[in-house]
């Protein structure tokens, strides 16, 4: 008598077929805008605390014309003899090297408060790997964000290469 493998018993795997969750929202449920057509940027800012900076912004896909939202994200600090570059890996926020992580809202709204000034770049989670915000669409060109002490940053509109 054959007695089952451990892969006999998990494969196939149970459940009906094409039943996958989608990680994120299907493109064809964002928020679209026409080619050129650009989402109105946020105009209210945090104030932080005293020696601290706050940012706000939106983030907009250029590849699929739409704002972003429901995704992950984080500054990291930039590096290099001028505090400048982009980190040579980009492996997902790090807390022991001062990354700090937020979510866009479903509008594609970003706001960090009480962030230690400094110059940062900005990962967006695009599905299977991280995305680094640019300076203007289809640039790719890194987006340096410098923070300074008591200062309340808008950001306006970032742009990523989603997905």
């Amino acid at each position: 008598m054959a007695t089952a493998t451990p892969f006999e018993e998990v494969y196939p795997a149970p459940g009906p077929v094409n039943q996958v969750e989608q990680a994120y929202p299907p493109a064809s449920s964002l928020p679209t805008l026409k080619p050129g057509e650009l989402p109105e940027p946020p105009t209210e800012v945090l104030k932080p605390d005293e020696g601290k900076s706050a940012l706000n912004g939106i983030v907009y896909s250029y590849t699929i014309h739409a704002v972003i939202p429901g995704t992950v994200f984080y500054l990291t600090r930039a590096v290099g003899e001028n505090n400048d570059q982009v980190p040579l890996a980009l492996l997902g926020s790090q807390e022991s090297r001062g990354d700090i992580a937020g979510s866009t809202n479903e509008n594609g709204f970003i706001q960090l408060n009480n962030i230690e000034p400094g110059n940062y770049y900005m990962v967006v989670w695009a599905p299977l790997n991280w995305a680094i915000v640019e300076t203007e669409a289809q640039n790719q060109t890194p987006l340096l964000i410098t923070l300074e002490p008591n200062e309340s940053l808008n950001l306006g509109i970032v742009y990523v290469s989603w997905p």
